[in-house]
């Protein structure tokens, strides 16, 4: 899976440096639809990436997955990530407020 290793995504932030500026690993992981995986496992891979994009291109600024809040899982879904991400772990939150 892609959130198993950043180095192909050092690569790429390095050879678009530049170009775009922004990276948003992942859409809505606090929905299951999107991603059935433990939320746990989803900050673990989104640091993985962050790591290697970094990597590839320090001025890149990496955030979350926008989380979207939407029922009570996925409240409870986000509400764990921000529980336990780290403010050195990610540039920006990003959320999707919907309705």
């Amino acid at each position: 899976e892609a959130l198993q290793s950043g180095s192909q995504l050092e690569e790429t932030a390095r050879r678009t440096a530049g170009v775009g500026r922004d990276w948003e690993p992942g859409n809505e992981p606090d929905l299951t639809f999107f991603y059935r995986g433990p939320i746990e496992a989803y900050h673990e891979g989104m640091v993985t990436l962050r790591e290697g994009v970094k990597r590839g291109n320090p001025d890149t600024v990496v955030m979350n997955g926008g989380l979207c809040f939407a029922g009570e899982e996925a409240t409870k879904r986000a509400t764990r990530f921000l529980q336990i991400v780290r403010p050195d772990e990610v540039d920006a939150l990003a959320y999707h407020a919907h309705g």
